[in-house]
């Protein structure tokens, strides 16, 4: 059970915004992580900012999306920053509390709203997964990234995604759906050729965990 928790294990980032309420981040999508004080963040409008390498940062916060408090009005605050479609957005958030390798159960019900995947109990706190792309698209609707070009040669460009984790899944199709692709998906690899079957033709790729349930 120990090897197949590590093999499952997901790295997360915990940070809390609002008093109490804590979030989770999967590592692998940060490009990196800064802290500025909160006077360099510009609000134009409804728009938030960030002079950032000689250029202007998009900022959004999770509270933009999600019902959840709004941040502390702390004076220095780590800035995430990720990039979608090309182009760099930063994440604001309270405090950085941890890096955790975890293998956990995620609610998909109890939390699930706008800008929020599911939740888990993770360092003996319940913990809301943020979906960056939802809060992306939330914050900053009419927020025109560089496209990324998908070829539509033969069978059309369709990927088949299948993993029993519902928090990776979810992020790998909204990565691949920000990029321009239609995604499929399964949950384990029975189900993964009954998908491929159905569409036989379509799918132009697999992209697969490869130990889950059932096949």
């Amino acid at each position: 059970r120990k090897t197949e928790s590590r093999r499952n294990a997901q790295t997360l980032l915990i940070v809390n915004n609002g008093p109490g309420e804590q979030f989770a981040v999967p590592l692998g999508l940060i490009n990196r992580i800064e802290r500025v004080n909160r006077r360099q963040i510009e609000t134009i409008g409804n728009r938030r900012s960030l002079k950032y390498r000689g250029g202007s940062l998009p900022v959004c916060a999770i509270e933009d999306a999600a019902a959840v408090s709004p941040r502390e009005n702390l004076e220095n605050v780590p800035v995430i920053v990720f990039q979608i479609r090309g182009r760099e957005v930063g994440l604001v958030v309270s405090r950085l509390r941890d890096v955790v390798d975890v293998d956990v159960e995620i609610d998909q019900e109890t939390f699930r709203q706008n800008g929020i995947l599911g939740s888990a109990i993770i360092l003996g706190e319940t913990t809301l997964l943020v979906d960056i792309f939802q809060i992306v698209r939330t914050s900053l609707p009419d927020w025109a990234p560089e496209e990324t070009a998908v070829q539509d040669g033969e069978g059309g460009s369709t990927i088949l995604v299948v993993e029993d984790s519902d928090f990776f899944r979810g992020h790998m199709k909204s990565f691949l759906e920000e990029t321009g692709y239609s995604v499929l998906e399964a949950e384990d690899g029975l189900r993964g050729f009954q998908v491929l079957d159905e569409n036989a033709g379509q799918v132009r790729l697999v992209l697969t965990d490869i130990e889950m349930p059932n096949l």
